[in-house]
This record gives C-alpha cells, sequence and structure tokens, in this order.
C-alpha cells in the first residue's frame, strides 16, 4: 500500500460497503422456505467490529434490498443500511449530508461499475481484490487502493485492517500489534 493511501486511511471517520461481492462473494442463493439468502465471512465481521472500538462509523449501500443484509447489519452495528439504492451516489450524497462528515473521511469499499461514481468522491476508494474488471475501470483509475489480497473471501477484512489500526500499527484496546 503506498503511502499516499495510508495518509488518507488516517482521515477516515466512516467506511460505506457495497454488499454483494464485498462483503459477500457475490453468490445469492435462491430457494427453500426462507427465499433469498447470501453468505457472509465472519472474518469481515471482525474487521467492522475492530473499526467500531477505533471510533470508525460504519455503513452499507446496496443496490438490493435483502432481510439478510438487514439482520447481518443490525449483528454487527452497522449504524447506516441504505438498500435498494439505484443510484449509489444520490444515496453516498445523502449519508454525506446526515453525518455532517466530509467527501475527505469517507472510505468506500466497491467491486463493481455502479460503485464507481462514489468511489471517486469518497476520500479513500478501496477496490476488493474480486472486484470486477470492465478495464481498469473499477480497479487503478479509481481505487486510492486496490487491494492486492489473493483472498477471494473476506475481501472488506483488509481494507479495515489499515483503517482501524492506530498510528503506532497496534489494533484499538489491543498490546499485540497488527502486521
Amino acid at each position: 500500500m503506498d503511502i499516499d493511501a495510508v495518509q488518507r486511511a488516517r482521515k477516515v471517520r466512516m467506511v460505506i460497503m457495497d454488499v454483494d461481492g464485498v462483503l459477500t462473494d457475490g453468490t445469492v442463493l435462491y430457494g427453500g422456505p426462507a427465499g433469498e439468502g447470501v453468505v457472509f465471512n465472519v472474518q469481515d465481521g471482525t474487521g467492522i467490529k475492530y473499526l467500531h472500538r477505533a471510533g470508525v462509523r460504519t455503513a452499507l449501500i446496496s443496490g438490493r434490498d435483502t432481510d439478510a443484509v438487514r439482520r447481518r447489519a443490525e449483528t454487527l452495528g452497522i449504524e447506516e443500511v441504505l438498500q435498494g439504492a439505484k443510484v449509489k451516489l444520490e444515496a453516498y450524497e445523502d449519508l454525506l449530508r446526515r453525518s455532517g462528515l466530509t467527501d475527505e473521511e469517507m472510505a468506500y469499499a466497491g467491486d463493481d461499475l455502479p460503485d464507481i461514481p462514489v468511489m471517486r468522491r469518497a476520500g479513500l476508494a478501496v477496490a476488493v481484490p474480486n472486484a470486477s474488471r470492465p478495464g481498469p475501470a473499477v480497479g487503478a483509475r479509481c481505487a486510492s487502493w486496490p487491494s492486492s489480497s489473493s483472498r477471494r473471501r473476506a475481501p472488506g477484512t483488509a481494507s479495515c485492517s489499515v483503517i482501524a489500526r492506530s498510528p503506532e500499527g497496534r489494533w484499538p484496546g489491543s498490546s499485540s500489534s497488527w502486521t
């Protein structure tokens, strides 16, 4: 990660994440009495909890609207959940106004074309490793930090770790270093 992205990460007060492809591997399960479901990774949940311990607020912006996302957000203490956002930039601007924060204080993790306008506005834009690659648009051009983690699952964990770490490189409330 380059020094510019680290400096941007230090200013972040809120992390906004897309859901499908960022907090999930993009798989949607249909069928059964429960209807639709998605699979979340526990490691991303841990990263989000550490963001909260570091005083960083969290939000989700998703183009879809599902009960699974609401339940996961509630479990993790994610304060803002904007679902059914057909134009993600409009949802972002609404969140920006209501939060009282600036673009510079926002981070956004995305993986696909609808995320690009928000990634261009946020102070720190993260393209997760499994981001769509319609040319370089989602990766290097829009992201302050195109995450290089090779893990397809739990792609949000790496960005959470960089933002949540203190300047000394320790997790908040921890005596051990995060490397």
